[in-house]
């Protein structure tokens, strides 16, 4: 997708992501962002992306396909719990 549109910064430094562009990314309210700054541009990007998102050629697969909308740092949380679980059982 490529889009441009113009917003305006308040005085409180912010600015609002036009909705096109928030409901493409996923964004909403608490979404994390990282900002990086160039000599001409600043990058956003949203940091709280599904699995699909880093999974590259493993995109589709099954696991994949069924995790994809799930917060990468949940599933990171699940499998710590499911492997924290496995070594207390294993006791």
């Amino acid at each position: 997708m490529t889009y441009s549109a113009i917003a305006t910064v308040s005085s409180k430094n912010q600015f609002t992501i036009p909705i096109d562009i928030a409901r493409f990314f996923n964004i909403s309210q608490g979404t994390r962002l990282k900002i990086n700054a160039y000599d001409d541009r600043i990058e956003i990007i949203p940091t709280n992306r599904g699995l699909d998102d880093f999974v590259g050629k493993f995109a589709n697969t099954p696991i994949a396909k069924k995790t994809a909308h799930i917060p990468i740092v949940k599933i990171i949380k699940m499998a710590q719990a499911k492997e924290a679980n496995r070594i207390a059982n294993a006791c």
